[in-house]
């Protein structure tokens, strides 16, 4: 048997004869010979090949010690026998073959099975004879005729199949195929023959005896994220997400108005309060979950600048100015309402008061009052604002539903700062020029009755149960002392030079006074009224207010067009705000709100 792979076989035989005739050449008589061959068959597994050659003498005369000779080049003949007009098999060990005489008109059927490997084979037979006189040659040519079947394999977006296209194998071989999805790609299915074997990797055809074909298809493998906002804002995309594996997905977190972000947590594990998220190259699921929080701005301070006609507004949970807002001539004046709608100020110069819609920080309404207002308070209701005119000796009083001047009350001489007491119920006038107080019935709008106190009082502020009243007397370092049941003086403290305002933390447990020359504020025990601390703040300071949650005091200083922040806990000036700040910084009044 021979083994042959996927090649030519080819067999060239080579017939050399002549003849000796009576020891003379003739030149009609010779013998003629002609080789033919058969098909190669080969077996299933493409290893063993049959093939046989005819030897025909045509001519007239014999050939004489006819010889078989073969050379077989690049190939390994494992096993080699030959049959002579289908006698018995011999060994062909020798490579050649004694055919003896062909007489004419004679043939020789040489059968040959053959088991050979290699990468080639050329198979080439010489014939000779001792009838030498006469040489022809004929060349036989035998084809390997083994049947191949194809399979066609494809492959979907998303992966390969190896080997792919039309791939031919022989009859009774095998060829396995692999299927490899492309990276965050999974295998759908594989067809053979157009029925499903489900997502395999790889598959075997067996023993092949038909043709075939193979189709492997692919999808994305998908994670989910799970998106989702609480109350105050949104996220985007949001709900259940699907994404493709090795892709990215940004979320937007966006707070509604009133709100902001509180903390963004991703897969349970806090990423901070950022406003995007990106998850990069995702292998797993995930979630993401945004909460909000209601947004905290200001209080803020409303700071007066008498030489720039102009309010600065001072954010004091960053402590920076954040608006500017244009109103009437030299306002010194400031009170905030206590829903902090709104605000009023004062402008001296103009006898006007300005409405500031918070909102907005705009002037919305402009309202005439008497000569030189300064002083400027806010019942508790919101209802009513009191203005004190130091021009005309009077008090205006304006309706807030109406921005207008219901009634004006003649009170001291010089008038200038002004406070409420919490019920409503009282207004507490300093009369700068007089050094008193006039306490008006804010019921019927008159003076009950005046207090004598310190030398040019100006400010004045009502302790939150309303037993007491603090007075600054500029003249006299000193702070009165007033008991609001009997008003009248309890105590006078002494403070620094030139006193100008007073302001009362939420609790009435501390007065914070402004020193006008000193440059100090000095901080008042309300339960000894004494003096606990004495604070460096900027040049002039004058207006002083306490912020609503009682951690801090603001201090406007004139001569340094800055304002000062104390911090309460300490006493302690913990910062200086001047950006933004205009000239001569003044504020009279409650300006934080």
């Amino acid at each position: 048997m021979k083994k042959i792979k996927n090649q030519l076989i080819l067999i060239s035989i080579i017939f050399i004869f002549g003849f000796i005739f009576c020891g003379a050449v003739s030149a009609t008589q010779y013998a003629d010979l002609k080789v033919s061959n058969s098909n190669c068959v080969v077996s299933s597994d493409g290893q063993t090949a049959d093939f046989s050659l005819t030897v025909t003498n045509n001519g007239p005369s014999a050939a004489s010690n006819v010889v078989l000779q073969d050379q077989m080049l690049g190939v390994n003949v494992q096993s080699s026998q030959y049959s002579i007009n289908n006698g018995p098999w011999q060994d062909w060990n020798q490579h050649y073959i004694n055919l003896g005489t062909l007489n004419s008109g004679t043939s020789v059927l040489i059968q040959f099975q053959a088991d050979v490997t290699g990468t080639s084979l050329a198979n080439r037979a010489q014939v000779t004879s001792t009838t030498t006189d006469l040489i022809r040659t004929n060349n036989v040519q035998i084809y390997k005729t083994q049947a191949s079947y194809t399979i066609t394999a494809t492959a979907g977006i998303g992966g390969t199949i190896q080997p792919n296209g039309n791939v031919n194998v022989y009859t009774g071989n095998s060829q396995t195929f692999t299927i490899t999805p492309n990276p965050g790609w999974q295998i759908t299915d594989v067809l053979v023959d157009g029925i499903s074997q489900g997502a395999i990797t790889n598959y075997t055809f067996n023993t092949i005896t038909t043709n075939h074909t193979i189709n492997a298809t692919f999808n994305h493998i998908t994670h989910t994220i799970t998106a989702t906002a609480g109350t105050g804002g949104s996220i985007n995309p949001n709900g259940t997400i699907t994404v493709n594996e090795l892709d990215n997905q940004t979320f937007t977190i966006t707070p509604n108005t009133g709100y902001t972000i509180n903390d963004v947590l991703v897969d349970g594990v806090s990423v901070g309060a950022i406003s995007t998220y990106t998850f990069n190259t995702i292998t797993t699921n995930h979630t993401i979950n945004a909460t909000f929080k209601t947004l905290v701005t200001g209080p803020y301070a409303y700071i007066t600048n008498q030489h720039s006609n102009t309010v600065s507004v001072i954010d004091t949970t960053i402590n920076s100015v954040t608006a500017t807002i244009n109103v009437g001539s030299n306002p010194i004046g400031v009170v905030v309402s206590p829903d902090g709608s709104r605000v009023y100020i004062a402008n001296t110069n103009s006898y006007t008061v300005s409405v500031i819609n918070t909102a907005t920080n705009t002037v919305i309404a402009t309202i005439n009052v008497g000569s030189i207002p300064e002083g400027i308070a806010i019942s508790p209701d919101g209802s009513k604002v009191y203005v004190a005119n130091t021009g005309s000796n009077t008090v205006s009083v304006i309706n807030t539903a109406t921005n207008t001047v219901t009634t004006t009350i003649n009170v001291g001489s010089y008038p200038t700062g002004v406070a409420v007491t919490p019920d409503g119920s009282t207004a507490y006038v300093t009369n700068s020029s007089g050094d008193t107080i006039s306490v008006i019935n804010t019921t019927t709008n008159t003076v009950t009755t005046t207090i004598n106190v310190g030398s040019y009082p100006l400010g004045v502020a009502i302790t939150p149960n309303g037993s007491t009243a603090y007075v600054a007397n500029a003249y006299s370092n000193t702070v009165s002392v007033i008991n609001t049941t009997t008003n009248t003086v309890t105590t006078t403290i002494n403070v620094g030079n030139q006193p100008l305002c007073v302001a009362i933390t939420p609790d009435g447990s501390k007065a914070y006074v402004s020193n006008s020359v000193s440059n100090s504020v000095s901080v008042i025990n309300t339960a000894t009224n004494t003096v606990t601390a004495t604070i460096n703040v900027g040049g002039y300071p004058l207006g002083v207010a306490v912020t609503p949650d009682g951690n801090n005091v603001y201090v406007t200083n004139q001569a340094s067009n800055s304002v000062s922040v104390i911090n309460t806990a300490t006493n302690t000036a913990t910062a200086t705000i001047t950006a933004g700040i205009g000239q001569w910084p003044t504020s009279l009044g409650n300006f934080i709100g």
